[in-house]
């Protein structure tokens, strides 16, 4: 989307299909593809030199594996530019440490279609924790870029929206935000872990020394977003949707885990946590039970890997 850099792409389950059909963008910002014989689309790092940067679209779980991933793209003198939700933060210091590392909060809709079709839906600008060079990756690009002074803060501010809405998301078995926003009891749920989500986060700025709280207006932002969003998937519900691990920890099991450290009350996101959990966990059944199916011919059914 401009910018002028030589960018590589290392996707991972998404790779057959875009070797088959290319990786797509569609955004209303404009599309962006890259055709199946591009050199830039990569299911690994081997061979590959250390780069400048590297920028990780990872799920908070799978930041673990982000070391093992870069390989020998990840030099001395490599900056990580890691663009995550949730309270990640120190498990991503502890990857690549804190002097190279940079998180980032993408403040946009966007979800995989199909695999390698990416539907750019709503917003689009990225804020990141600190200088130092990262701005300058998106200059000249179509990304709108701020810089904030406290990632905390922010991080407790996307929090507003990500815990009622992914959570609530998933709790109700995948259902878009819209839904949640026109139903009023769910509603009322959503702004009652809005304002347990902003006092904890209050207690946790204060708690690290940052001085001055999340005004209430926020809240009416986040509904401003959630209404203009439209029939919007969150990410959690779409892995949950798909069989795949759900961003509970970082989203909801940390603010919650800090809540009770501060002392703060939270009961609906406690409520709404273990109804998520439920529903991840019914819907691992359904999968397993479904992928053990796949594998019954002839009266024998065999266990699939």
């Amino acid at each position: 989307m401009g910018g002028g850099h030589d960018v590589t792409f290392l996707l991972r389950s998404d790779y057959a299909a875009a070797k088959t059909h290319g990786l797509a963008l569609k955004s209303a910002d404009g599309d962006m593809y890259l055709p199946p014989d591009s050199p830039r689309l990569r299911s690994t790092t081997e061979g590959m030199q250390p780069v400048d940067w590297l920028v990780l679209g990872l799920k908070a779980y799978a930041l673990k594996h982000a070391r093992e991933l870069a390989g020998p793209c990840y030099g001395v003198h490599t900056r990580v530019l890691a663009i995550t939700n949730g309270l990640c933060d120190d498990d991503l210091a502890l990857v690549f440490g804190r002097e190279r590392t940079f998180g980032a909060i993408a403040y946009v809709c966007v979800t995989r279609a199909a695999p390698a079709v990416i539907h750019h839906l709503h917003y689009g600008d990225l804020l990141i924790g600190k200088l130092s060079g990262a701005r300058d990756l998106w200059r000249d690009s179509r990304v709108g870029v701020e810089v904030t002074p406290c990632l905390l803060r922010a991080r407790w501010e996307k929090l507003l929206y990500n815990i009622p809405f992914s959570g609530m998301s998933v709790a109700m078995g995948g259902v878009t935000v819209d839904i949640i926003a026109k139903d009023p009891s769910a509603r009322a749920a959503a702004t009652r872990m809005m304002e347990e989500a902003r006092a904890i986060g209050n207690a946790d700025l204060a708690a690290h020394g940052v001085e001055g709280e999340m005004p209430a207006a926020l809240l009416g932002k986040m509904w401003d977003y959630t209404d203009r969003a439209g029939a919007y998937l969150p990410s959690a519900s779409v892995d949950l949707l798909a069989g795949r691990p759900v961003e509970l920890e970082h989203l909801l099991e940390v603010p919650l885990a800090r809540a009770a450290a501060l002392g703060v009350p939270a009961p609906t996101l406690s409520e709404q946590l273990e109804l998520a959990r439920a529903a991840v966990q019914a819907r691992m059944s359904k999968v397993e039970a479904q992928s053990r199916g796949a594998g019954c011919s002839s009266g024998a059914c065999v266990e699939q890997a």
